[in-house]
């Protein structure tokens, strides 16, 4: 009984291709899956980044309009109310820098967002940048404002609850996508 070498070479070259080719789909899926999820954990740092400093910039602004402060320094006529206008002039610098970085930070989550979030998440921020400077600060006149103290919070926790929705579908979305790969992996090894 003899063997044909010829033939036998072919299907050696043939399995020896097929198993390449899978290696190469194996290696690419998985390094694919790698690859979004290392920028999904440094998206979720961003994300936890923005809302922190939401939060911190609605505290300060709710601290800043409850106090009883007039915003023009001719009026401070007490040592008490001179450290009562330092400490509002010092917040609304604070607050201006956190509004700041929240708008640059939410551009730039925006632009990993789905386009259908985008409208929503922009009102949202204009809500609460609104509500965090109440229009003007040098126009205050002495009396506690709680209704922007409210509205600070309120608006902060809208904002959050958006970038969360809008994080929660990117994540999922990418879920299902890794879940593709992992199968293709599977039937390709």
């Amino acid at each position: 009984m003899h063997i044909d070498s010829g033939t036998h070479g072919i299907q050696f070259l043939a399995i020896f291709v097929t198993a390449l080719i899978g290696s190469f789909i194996g290696f690419l899926s998985t390094s694919l899956v790698s690859y979004i999820t290392g920028r999904d954990a440094a998206f979720k740092a961003s994300y936890a980044n923005v809302i922190a400093k939401i939060h911190a910039a609605a505290d300060l602004a709710s601290e800043y309009w409850l106090m009883p402060v007039n915003s023009d320094p001719s009026l401070v006529r007490d040592v008490a109310a001179s450290d009562m206008f330092t400490k509002a002039a010092l917040l609304e610098v604070k607050i201006l820098g956190l509004q700041n970085q929240i708008i640059y930070l939410d551009d730039q989550l925006r632009f990993n967002l789905p386009d259908k979030f985008r409208p929503t998440l922009i009102d949202a921020r204009n809500k609460l940048i609104d509500s965090l400077t109440g229009g003007s600060y040098k126009s205050r006149d002495g009396a506690a404002e709680y209704t922007l103290s409210i509205q600070c919070q309120n608006n902060a926790a809208v904002l959050s609850a958006r970038l969360h929705g809008a994080l929660r579908y990117r994540v999922m979305a990418r879920y299902l996508i890794g879940r593709f790969f992992k199968r293709l992996q599977f039937w390709t090894a």
